[in-house]
């Protein structure tokens, strides 16, 4: 019988790594350029905890009862922080070995790709890669760090009138989203309406109440964004 092993993840690829399977098997090695950034990557994500950790809010008994919750936020942000720069910095090599993989493989179109000669116009763009790379990982780190700080913040902040203020959009978007639901069969059959006048009536009413929504939208598109930059 032959013998299998599991390939693709991160872990996995880092362990073919280790024991030389990707080199002396598959004849894949890693080029400088990547091993510099990733180098360049943990160095950053160093820098920035103890950029993020010198600035902790220090016990004071005099500061009032309510900054304590900015501690309590400042940790959580650099935990999370640190967490999100650690996995950028240790999957960017498994991502370019399952890469290869995928291109020699075929699963990835090559030379056969009919736009291939599209692909190889710009020689020069893997000059942007180790710069890419370094600034990417402050991005990813000061983007969560502040999320969470801000997420943790109004979770237990004393002003009510915050925490209202989003848990009304989020009954008020689910709210939307069952309605979305139920009228979107009765409505339309892909982009065919069934019942025009009724599509209009509602499609305007959805225009009007989206631009009341339109800043909680644009907080989820921004939160799905940091969650693919930090996690594919």
């Amino acid at each position: 019988d032959k013998q299998t092993s599991p390939t693709g993840g991160m872990l996995s690829t880092w362990q073919d790594i280790i024991t030389g399977r990707c080199l002396v098997d598959e004849g894949i090695f890693l080029f400088n350029r990547i091993v510099i950034g990733t180098v360049a990557q943990f160095i950053a994500t160093m820098h920035l905890i103890v950029y993020l950790g010198a600035r902790t809010p220090k016990d004071d008994p005099t500061t009032p009862e309510n900054e304590g919750s900015g501690k309590a936020a400042h940790l959580c942000g650099l935990v999370f922080a640190t967490c999100a720069c650690f996995y950028s910095t240790f999957s960017h090599i498994p991502t370019v070995i399952n890469t290869i993989r995928q291109l020699r493989t075929g699963a990835l179109p090559s030379m056969r790709d009919p736009h291939f000669i599209r692909y190889r116009a710009a020689q020069d763009t893997p000059s942007l890669l180790l710069g890419g790379m370094f600034w990417g990982i402050w991005y990813t780190g000061f983007f969560v760090y502040f999320f969470i700080f801000l997420l943790i913040t109004l979770l237990i902040s004393d002003q009510q009138a915050i925490v209202a203020s989003y848990i009304a959009f989020a009954v008020t978007a689910a709210v939307k989203l069952i309605m979305l639901r139920l009228v979107r069969r009765s409505t339309h059959k892909a982009f065919h309406r069934k019942n025009p006048r009724f599509a209009n009536i509602w499609v305007l009413c959805l225009e009007a109440w989206n631009l009341g929504l339109g800043y909680g939208y644009m907080a989820i598109r921004a939160l799905k964004l940091i969650g693919v930059a930090v996690f594919s």
